[in-house]
């Protein structure tokens, strides 16, 4: 498959958060007003087969998803700066994997911990650059706030007095998300741009009626993860690590994967497009991988994970729903 990286600069605030489970939707409904509703049904003729794009979830340009790995013993008893680090450096992170890769030397599990470890002490004992530093850079660059606003009767046009949450995510104006795309001989680059066209100036997710989830963005074919991304020919000294919420058929007796290393969670998803406005516009309740969650792959594949029938109202039953990993490879024992 074809990789590239797309880079987003929102130029307003999101709703709703970038997922790729979320995103292919999006993708399929722009696709559909672009290029018509044939174009998207021979597409998803045979996505539970070979899917013609896969995307990762939306990442801030110099962070990766902290990897799921084999508990290691810690005598650091400053629990609330180990959550501080959800995410790591990208640079040091991906750097450390590629060293080792060009050397063909097999890196542990307990060696990543290690680094993660060293990188929590560098940030303790540094002053302002350290780990407090970077939290509050992160607030600076990403607030999510939550917005009180009135319910509105349609019918009669007036506000009944009460209130209802919304939290919305606001960005600075210099911070990058990148999203990173895996794509088959089915579809082209060109037509992923237009559609990217399409949904930047429409908006992504809700509320982009109202000028939510507004971005610019910029395709890039070469960049530093790629080699990372496409499937090594010794994959038996590799783990994969997802970058996108994840859905595996059987997992506890899958023969593509073992050993792994996971979170999930409950996901409520709403219908997108058109059918937002249908009869039944919520999806049934399934469970997903987050990504980080690593697993050593059996089998060498392009892309793991599958995708999942059944989730949508029954009117739409015959539609998928992307559960595909867009794997992180890397050496591990």
């Amino acid at each position: 498959m074809n990789c590239l990286k797309i880079e987003l600069e929102p130029t307003s605030s999101f709703i709703t958060k970038i997922e790729s489970d979320t995103l292919f939707g999006v993708f399929c409904w722009n696709l559909l007003y672009k290029y018509g509703e044939n174009r998207l049904i021979e597409l998803l003729k045979t996505f539970n087969e070979e899917p013609f794009i896969i995307f990762s979830n939306a990442f801030s340009a110099d962070k990766l998803p902290k990897p799921y790995l084999k508990p290691v013993i810690s005598n650091d008893k400053n629990i609330k700066d180990i959550k501080k680090t959800a995410l790591l450096n990208k640079v040091d992170f991906i750097g450390l994997l590629k060293n080792n890769s060009n050397k063909n030397i097999p890196l542990t599990l307990t060696q990543i911990n290690d680094l993660i470890r060293k990188g929590l002490e560098e940030k303790q004992t540094s002053k302002k650059s350290g780990t407090e530093a970077d939290i509050e850079e992160n607030i600076e660059r990403a607030n999510n706030i939550i917005i009180q606003k009135n319910f509105i009767d349609r019918l009669g046009n007036y506000s009944n007095n009460k209130l209802f949450a919304v939290e919305e995510t606001f960005y600075s104006k210099d911070i990058k998300l990148n999203i990173f795309v895996k794509y088959s001989d089915l579809i082209t680059k060109d037509e992923i741009k237009e559609i990217f066209k399409l949904i930047a100036v429409n908006g992504f997710g809700k509320d982009k009626s109202t000028g939510k989830g507004k971005f610019h963005f910029s395709i890039i074919e070469e960049f530093e993860e790629k080699e990372l991304l496409n499937p090594p020919d010794n994959i038996d000294k590799y783990w994969i690590m997802s970058l996108s919420n994840a859905f595996i058929n059987d997992i506890d007796n899958n023969e593509l994967i073992k050993y792994k290393f996971i979170q999930s969670y409950v996901k409520f998803p709403k219908m997108g497009g058109i059918a937002a406005t249908s009869d039944v516009p919520f999806k049934n309740p399934i469970v997903l991988i987050t990504p980080g969650s690593t697993f050593k792959p059996v089998v060498k594949k392009e892309y793991y994970g599958n995708a999942v029938k059944n989730v949508f109202a029954s009117k739409y039953n015959e539609y998928w729903h992307s559960g595909y990993i867009l794997p992180f490879f890397f050496i591990g024992e």
